[in-house]
This record gives C-alpha cells, sequence and structure tokens, in this order.
C-alpha cells in the first residue's frame, strides 16, 4: 500500500503563521459537502480549479497558507466521515497530478484512508479560518487517488507444467497493490475454478469453487476440484458453475449434440425440439411447410431464448411462398392470378375469376402480367379485354350480354 505521510494541526485563526508544518504539499481548504460563497463556489463545483485566477479570494490565503494556491476538488474519507473538500497545493503539476490514475495503477478509491488518518484524532473537515485544519504530505503525487482498492480477482494461465486436464481449469488470484501502487497479485485465497463448459465436481469445490493455501502448488490443486464436461443438452456459459445442469437445458428450439458446450444451437429449417434438453431438432414446426427458403433465421440468445423460432418469412403482395430448396423463398405470383395481402405465408395465389357467357361458354381471367396484386388486374382475352369490376363485382363486358361465375 502507498505510504501517505500526514500532519495535523488543531488551531483556531489566526495562528496559521505558527502551525510549523508548512512542509507539507497539500493543504485542505474547504468542506464542498457545506454551503459555500465567493470564488470558493466555482472551485467546488469544479469550474475552477489548478490555477492561480482567484488565489488571493481563497480562504487562507491572507495568512502563511496562501503559499497553497493551486486547487482542485477531491473526496476525502476520513475517520469514517467522508467529504467532498478543496485540496490545494504549492506546485500546480502535484495537483493537476491528482486527477486521475495511471492507466497500470488499480482502483479508483477515497484518497485518504481511515486508517491512515485515525490516530490523528479526525474531528470532521470545516472552515479552516474557524476551526479545524490539515496538512498533509503525500508521497507518489500522480497515483494519489490509487491503490487503495485491493477488491477482486485477476485470472491468471496455470504453470505449462500442470496435467492436461489443466485446460479445463481456471485459476483466479486476489487483486493486490505494490507498495508504489501498481496492480499487481497475491496467491493468499488464490482459488480454482472449472472453466465455461466445465461443472465442479469434486466435494472439495464448494459452491464451484476450491481455495486452497498460499504454498500450495495450484497443479497439485486441480485434481481435488473435478472438473467434469457440461453434458450434451446442456450448456456451461460461465466459469464456476457446480452442478450437472451447467448453465442450464438447452430451451425449446435448440440443441447441444456434443459435450463442454458453451452455448446451444438454434434449429432450423423448419425443425424445432419436443422438450428442453434436448441432443437434436426432434420435432417439426407446427406448419407443414419444410423447406429452407421458407424460414426466416433461428438464433439461439445468451439468456437461452431462440429469436425467429418456427417463424415464416413473409411474402409481399403479388408473391407466393414456395416449398424448395433451391428457389427463394417468395416468388411472383404466375399470370391469371394475383395475391393481394401484403404480408402471409401462403403457397398458392388466387385464381382471376372466370367468365361464364349467356351461351354457356366460360372463358378464364389472366393477368397481363405476373406478380398481379389485385383481382382488378383480372382480364378477359376475349370480349374486348373486359376487366374485372370491384363496383358491380363482374367483369364489364362492353360488347356482349354476359354473366360470371367464379
Amino acid at each position: 500500500m502507498k505510504k501517505i505521510l500526514l500532519i495535523a494541526v488543531l488551531t483556531f485563526m489566526p495562528s496559521f503563521a505558527n502551525a510549523g508544518s508548512l512542509g507539507d504539499n497539500t493543504y485542505i481548504a474547504a468542506d464542498c459537502d457545506v454551503s459555500q460563497s465567493g470564488v470558493l463556489v466555482s472551485y467546488c463545483n469544479g469550474t475552477t480549479y489548478c490555477n492561480t485566477s482567484s488565489a488571493t479570494d481563497l480562504p487562507h490565503y491572507d495568512t502563511s497558507y496562501g503559499v497553497f494556491a493551486y486547487c482542485t476538488v477531491k473526496t476525502l474519507t476520513m475517520d469514517g466521515d467522508t467529504s467532498k473538500v478543496l485540496l490545494c497545493f504549492k506546485d500546480q503539476y502535484q495537483c493537476l497530478g491528482v486527477r486521475a490514475c495511471d492507466s497500470d495503477y488499480h482502483g479508483q478509491q477515497p484518497e485518504l484512508s481511515e486508517a491512515a488518518i485515525a490516530a490523528l484524532g479526525w474531528g470532521g473537515i470545516s472552515n479552516p479560518r474557524t476551526g479545524y485544519y490539515i496538512t498533509a504530505n503525500i508521497e507518489n503525487i500522480a497515483q494519489f487517488s490509487c491503490c487503495y482498492s485491493t477488491s477482486g480477482y485477476t485470472e491468471k494461465s496455470l504453470p505449462s507444467t500442470c496435467s492436461s486436464s489443466a485446460n479445463k481449469v481456471a485459476w483466479f488470484l486476489p487483486n493486490s497493490c505494490t507498495s508504489s501502487g501498481t496492480k499487481t497479485t497475491t496467491s493468499t485465497g488464490q482459488y480454482l475454478t472449472c472453466k465455461a463448459g466445465y461443472y465442479a465436481a469434486a466435494a472439495a469445490a464448494s459452491s464451484g469453487k476450491y481455495t486452497f493455501p498460499a504454498t500450495t502448488n495450484p497443479c497439485s490443486a486441480v485434481s481435488s476440484i473435478g472438473c467434469t464436461a457440461c453434458p450434451a443438452g446442456t450448456f456451461g456459459a460461465t466459469s464456476g458453475l457446480s452442478t450437472s445442469t451447467c448453465s442450464g437445458k438447452c430451451a425449446i428450439g435448440s440443441y447441444t449434440n456434443t459435450t463442454a458446450q458453451t452455448t446451444c444451437i438454434a434449429c432450423q429449417n423448419g425443425k424445432t425440439t419436443s422438450a428442453t434438453g434436448q441432443t437434436s431438432c426432434n420435432a417439426n414446426c407446427s406448419s407443414h411447410i419444410t423447406y429452407a427458403n421458407a424460414w426466416n433465421t433461428a438464433t439461439w440468445n445468451s439468456g437461452n431464448t431462440v429469436s425467429s423460432k418456427c417463424s415464416l418469412k413473409n411474402c409481399k403482395a403479388g408473391s407466393r411462398m414456395i416449398e424448395s430448396n433451391s428457389s427463394p423463398g417468395c416468388i411472383p405470383c404466375a399470370a391469371g392470378t394475383y395475391m393481394a395481402s401484403s404480408a402471409h405465408t401462403n403457397t398458392t395465389c388466387t385464381t382471376c375469376p372466370k367468365h361464364t357467357s349467356n351461351s354457356g361458354t366460360t372463358v378464364s381471367g389472366t393477368t397481363s402480367s405476373t406478380a398481379s396484386t389485385a383481382v382488378t388486374q383480372c382480364y378477359l382475352t376475349t370480349n374486348s379485354g373486359a376487366t374485372w369490376s370491384d363496383t358491380t363485382g363482374e367483369y364489364d363486358c362492353p360488347t356482349v350480354n354476359a354473366s360470371y361465375t367464379n
């Protein structure tokens, strides 16, 4: 843990000059969690920082502590009291340095820990002109807000000398920090889990983890966790699983046909499953259409659901669904037929109405092209090309007195 040397002085104004701690490099000038006025408002709001444009207006500037002129807002935790404070420095580069961690440093935590200041008898942060104040010497300014958090774990690769069964095992070490603040790990509290696609079968692996002493070689601990492949029909999406159902049985409409799978496979082309946990697509979707190009592509999702399960494609007006593996799912209606529906799965188009003359002759209606979308596009090749009328419900025949049948 990075060392922070703190020097606290209890004083009342105007005795700042006698404090004898001006060698420290930072000074807490105000509590920004309470109402402030004047220049402190902009400092506490974070709109002014690490410059001296208004330094002469700071509350401490008319004392010997005016040398702490470069200020920024930070959150400090002291003896259980967390406050957003105005932290002032003698050096502008030090002020700018406390605003972020370097990329390789660990954590973003309150800058001063309770343990680091508890012995100083901190009584809370208050206006330094009327109550307590504190100065501190901070080593390694650039990492001021870093390396207090040691929570979490980092996965490490097992040594190459481990047995082949180690490829099923994940090794986790607790996060820690070096004395300079960089992220590292420690072997105290290390544990093994089974990788995704496997579960811990050994009794020693409580809740999917096997924790072992810091002095134990991880290779020798591998056999104690008993990693076993998730069965076919199930999937193991994460590490740390502890039961043979792993992350669950594959949802209806999906399957796995081999062990140690991390995802399920969605059934396609009109196929589905009869129940969860299947090893093949053993059932047909309800529709009679069983051709590949008639179906939307189904997708298995990480939440163990299947999108577009047993979902037929929609054909547009003027087309129909075709049961074929080699043709597109929808093809145009043939001449003499039409389809008015704009989103459908019909496999046949509607035939144009027939016309029967008074003499008993029946003539089929036709269309001028394929992909017709309405009955009004139907007409007769006889009788001067009489066309169908939705208004009269028959072919309008200009030269022949005729009736019709559908």
